[in-house]
């Protein structure tokens, strides 16, 4: 069978809007092989696929919640080889230690007869690395990816290493209240792009899982993209505009949520401890941009940024005991958020 042709890379710097539609019409293209050969693996969670692809494309790192058993780690995995990044997994236990993950220095013979010291990188050193239950490693261990989930470098001893231009977290969770799982702290929640739920398959999807994986040979998930197509493409998205009454929008949905800062919003203050800070408004436009390029769109609109509001905000959100009491969960309050906060008007041009 005859491999297909790559996708070459789109246009990440159009000079103008002819050269915009035809890099746009590129990045749809990719995006789709990148749907087309996950599905031939992940059944039906097409939402759930479409918001990690989108995170990928947008630099962010990805948080997928669900019980055990829903593909969580397989989806992972069939990303990597779509896009033809290299792939590393760490199983969190709660013996796992911080140079588990990041990697160590150790005393090796040289050839010369004497002995020097030598950094063995750790599994973070990958485009794509599987964080598999992060919440069963101790806190002390979640916080060795701080520093490689923001800065995109590790320091061990007085060194600091460069990870790759595009790496990316993708961490499972177990929901909370497990037995066996520590709290993920704010911080580390705060660093990544999005949350996905993962739901249950449908029957008609359990019965398509278990035909794929019982009754014939694996599937190969084959990278139909040019080895330079994601950072073009990553480079692309910020070429999509913003207006300033949406960029005031999204500052305005931002500060709305913080009880303790200088506009919070009345209609939800009842149901929240703690809201989100600028990392949340960075996910909202970001993600915003790649829904509005896979459209092939070159600005976004108010309907792009209500689209990722939830999967940028909810898992920021600190709900109130009132807020759990009353069975409102963190889509509601930001549903709440978004009808609240009015778009501010565009101001005439002079």
């Amino acid at each position: 069978m005859t491999a297909p042709a790559l996708i070459s890379a789109p246009d990440g710097a159009p000079a103008s809007p002819e050269a915009f539609i035809e890099a746009a019409a590129t990045f749809k293209a990719g995006l789709d092989a990148l749907r087309d050969e996950t599905a031939r693996v992940i059944v039906g969670q097409d939402e759930l696929v479409a918001g990690v692809l989108a995170a990928v494309l947008a630099r962010g790192h990805v948080l997928l919640e669900g019980p055990p058993g829903l593909g969580k780690t397989l989806l992972a995995r069939t990303i990597a080889q779509a896009t033809g990044l290299s792939f590393n997994r760490v199983q969190c236990t709660p013996d796992l230690m911080p140079a588990d993950v990041t990697g160590t220095t150790v005393l090796v013979d040289d050839a010369a007869g004497g002995r020097r010291f030598e950094f063995r990188p750790g599994p973070v050193f990958a485009h794509m690395l599987l964080v598999d239950e992060i919440n069963r490693a101790v806190p002390r261990t979640q916080s060795a990816l701080l520093e490689a989930m923001q800065e995109r470098t590790v320091t061990v001893g007085d060194t600091t290493h460069p990870l790759p231009d595009a790496f990316t977290v993708l961490a499972t969770r177990n929901p909370e209240g497990d037995e066996g799982t520590y709290r993920l702290p704010e911080a580390q929640q705060d660093r990544f792009m999005v949350m996905l739920q993962v739901r249950h398959p449908s029957a008609d999807e359990l019965a398509t899982v278990v035909d794929r994986t019982t009754g014939g040979p694996s599937v190969e998930v084959r990278c139909r993209l040019a080895p330079d197509f994601l950072t073009a493409a990553a480079s692309l998205v910020r070429h999509v505009w913003v207006s300033s009454h949406l960029h005031r929008w999204v500052a305005n949905l931002v500060v709305a949520t913080d009880p303790s800062g200088p506009a919070p919003c009345d209609a939800i203050m009842p149901w929240l401890d703690a809201g989100a800070g600028p990392r949340a408004g960075q996910a909202m436009l970001a993600l915003a941009r790649v829904a509005a390029l896979s459209e092939g769109r070159p600005a976004i609109g108010r309907r792009h940024i209500k689209q990722v509001a939830a999967v940028c905000l909810c898992h920021r959100l600190a709900l109130s005991p009132s807020a759990i009491a009353r069975g409102i969960d963190h889509r509601e309050v930001v549903r709440q958020l978004l009808d609240a906060v009015p778009v501010p008007v565009v101001e005439d041009q002079a």
